[in-house]
């Protein structure tokens, strides 16, 4: 006989595994929506967020859930905000971020950047911020330290044992597995189980495989997306860090080997030098480089601006030897700086009575953009972004468009792109940052696209 949850567990649909119908309304009961456990409804956890005040304490999911737990409920965080459901959605975040395993923070971090509404995954950020507080850390720094490894070996590979027929996985530059076999020939995917091959061994390994692909695909993008920003707005590390978080990391790895990076004292580049495959540090011309020590280094991905040309040609035959494809445009990537009328006027002329297409105005909110507030008639006609040194740019354009209807006017005319600094009060800016500058216009050199 099943046994029956508490009033208080009954606050959370199913999340102890029962399935009550509705014997009120007669109607059939719905599917689950929290994912099934087995085991007892044990009392009121500790809050831990105002959405957890308004919706009660957390289920016993939240205490004694696992990485399974979390692979479940994620795709239905993002389902929910679709359904009306934003307060569980964002209570769903909060059973995430009370689970606090790697896996768990994955997949809270990919809503994070890649949720269904602006709304959701500013709640996810929210959360991520508030686990980093709680463990002293940067949300970039919580990031670092818990980047899922996945099971890896140190090389970053993964060994998949037939029996007689063995498989190697590895990585591509968009963190894409790939596999060979025993030889090193390059196959399309996993072969399936033969005669021959030891039948336990083939489903276990075929089983880790299919795991690896969808743990895989749920942070490869976000993990590229984390790089770039990084080079966009000069995030820094120490050696330390650097070594171990980065460099010998068994999946993110796979990027820094594709990437040239760069040792800085006091905030300026000194030299540039990129990792191996068998985690050597190398300079330009393949040789071997002793990476600089002490409080005052730092490490980054140095950016085209800052690169000098026969940097960026030494490093660009050295990947083209090597067959290495960047995961983003680094040593190609496009630069841009502003004019002298620009800075003295405070706008970015270039821009002035352009027209873009909405969704790609949309799309500026992964190049770290916010948009303004809604208007008259739940129009949205600004969006501003925050950059290093105080400066601020705000864009606006017309006709606007409502969140919930973009298709409504599929193209807008951006009217003007202002820069303020600290300050300023309509004096010409000071010169900002060349790499703040070279993002910013290329930011909205690709509205243009």
């Amino acid at each position: 006989m099943r046994s029956t949850c508490s009033a208080t567990c009954c606050a959370f649909p199913r999340a102890c595994g029962s399935t009550p119908a509705s014997p009120r309304c007669g109607r059939p009961a719905r599917r689950p929506r929290w994912p099934r456990l087995h085991g007892t409804c044990s009392a009121p956890g500790s809050s831990i967020s105002a959405t957890q005040r308004k919706t009660g304490p957390l289920p016993p999911s939240a205490v004694l859930g696992d990485d399974n737990l979390a692979r479940k409920l994620a795709p239905m965080i993002r389902d929910w905000p679709g359904e009306g459901l934003h307060a569980r959605a964002g209570y769903g975040l909060d059973v995430l971020a009370a689970i606090g395993t790697e896996t768990a923070m994955m997949l809270l971090s990919a809503i994070a950047q890649r949720g269904g509404t602006a709304s959701l995954r500013e709640k996810a950020r929210e959360a991520i911020t508030q686990v980093a507080a709680a463990r002293n850390m940067t949300a970039d720094e919580l990031e670092d330290r818990l980047t899922p490894e996945l099971g890896l070996d140190e090389q970053g590979t993964l060994l998949l044992d037939f029996g007689p027929r063995q498989f190697l996985v590895g990585f591509d530059e968009a963190l894409k597995p790939y596999v060979r076999d025993q030889d090193g020939a390059p196959l399309a995917d996993l072969p399936k189980p033969r005669q021959g091959d030891d039948a336990d061994l083939a489903r276990a390994a075929t089983e880790r495989y299919k795991t690896l692909k969808k743990d895989v695909r749920g942070i490869a993008s976000h993990q590229v997306q984390r790089l770039e920003m990084a080079m966009c707005t000069q995030r820094r590390w120490t050696p330390e860090i650097f070594l171990a978080c980065l460099a010998g990391h068994a999946l993110v790895r796979h990027l820094v080997r594709r990437l040239v990076w760069g040792v800085y004292r006091d905030g300026r580049l000194e030299s540039c030098f990129r990792v191996g495959q068998d985690g050597c540090v190398t300079d330009g011309a393949d040789d071997a480089y002793v990476l600089a020590q002490g409080d005052d280094i730092r490490i980054g991905i140095a950016h085209a601006v800052e690169m000098s040309a026969s940097d960026t040609a030494a490093f660009g035959d050295l990947f083209g030897d090597y067959e290495l494809v960047q995961p983003f445009q680094q040593m190609g990537r496009d630069t841009y700086a502003l004019s002298t009328a620009e800075l003295a006027s405070g706008r970015l002329l270039r821009w002035d009575g352009v027209v873009v297409p909405t969704g790609h105005l949309i799309g500026l909110t992964k190049r770290s953009w916010r948009r303004g507030r809604t208007q008259e008639r739940s129009y949205v006609r600004d969006a501003s972004k925050a950059m290093a040194g105080g400066l601020l740019a705000e864009l606006t354009f017309e006709p606007g468009f409502m969140a919930a209807m973009v298709d409504q006017h599929p193209e807008q005319t951006l009217k003007q792109v202002l820069l303020t600094g600290p300050g300023t009060q309509g004096a010409p800016l000071a010169a900002p940052d060349p790499v703040v500058a070279s993002e910013l216009i290329r930011d909205l050199q690709q509205l243009c696209v």
